[in-house]
């Protein structure tokens, strides 16, 4: 059996400057939320620190409201394709099909499933990720709830092998059968779930309830 081929990866400075400039966002504020030195920030936007903490990364994506891995890239790859765990293998070339919807409402209902797809992918197309955990599945966000970092029309890769992580975004599905992309958090017997639009409600979902959860750890967002 071939080895998993370890994938190089860095912070995508260009990346994250963009998404600062698109929400209004200045590097002071950054550096007052993680927090580091104004200085310490300045280097990052200039790409001159490759490889930061782990939980600096992690603060930053909570600031500019997206996922760890999207603020990392890959040499000779366009964006961030890994589980951002320590103990993670990557395996390339890996096609996920798209199968399942989440945020539906009937104000967004979910477009009609491919007659025909290409094999490996799914209903609602494919993402292409090297991903170690062999049940991550992909996901179609509908609606606005998860805006700015995920429109209508992203696909997202879910990992249940990563467990839960509160203040993570996860798919998540009730005994209902209502599917959501949301970020999380643990309250009680419950879990917490939060959209990014502030325009929506939080939802509470009990462990009783929970018929499916697994970590959101890369998107593709719509053309």
């Amino acid at each position: 059996m071939a080895r998993p081929t370890r994938t190089t990866r860095h912070l995508n400075w260009r990346y994250l400057k963009s998404l600062l400039k698109q929400q209004g966002l200045s590097q002071i504020d950054l550096a007052h939320y993680i927090p580091l030195r104004p200085e310490q920030v300045s280097r990052l936007l200039r790409g001159l620190v490759r490889d930061p903490l782990g939980s600096t990364v992690e603060r930053i994506a909570e600031f500019v409201g997206v996922i760890p891995s999207d603020l990392y890239t890959v040499d000779n790859a366009s964006e961030a394709l890994v589980l951002g765990e320590n103990r993670s293998t990557y395996q390339t070339g890996r096609v996920i099909a798209v199968s399942k919807i989440a945020n539906a409402t009937e104000s967004f209902p979910p477009p009609a499933p491919a007659t025909s797809t290409p094999e490996g992918h799914g209903p609602y197309g494919a993402v292409t990720r090297p991903i170690a955990d062999r049940a991550a599945f992909g996901v179609l966000i509908l609606g606005d709830s998860m805006e700015p970092a995920y429109p209508a029309g992203t696909r997202v890769v879910a990992s249940p092998a990563c467990g839960v992580r509160d203040g993570r975004v996860h798919y998540i599905r009730d005994n209902t059968g209502k599917s959501y992309v949301r970020k999380i958090q643990t309250n009680g017997e419950s879990y917490l779930l939060l959209p990014l639009n502030p325009t929506h409600l939080a939802r509470r979902v009990s462990f009783n309830e929970t018929a499916e959860i697994a970590l959101v750890i890369a998107a593709d967002l719509p053309e």
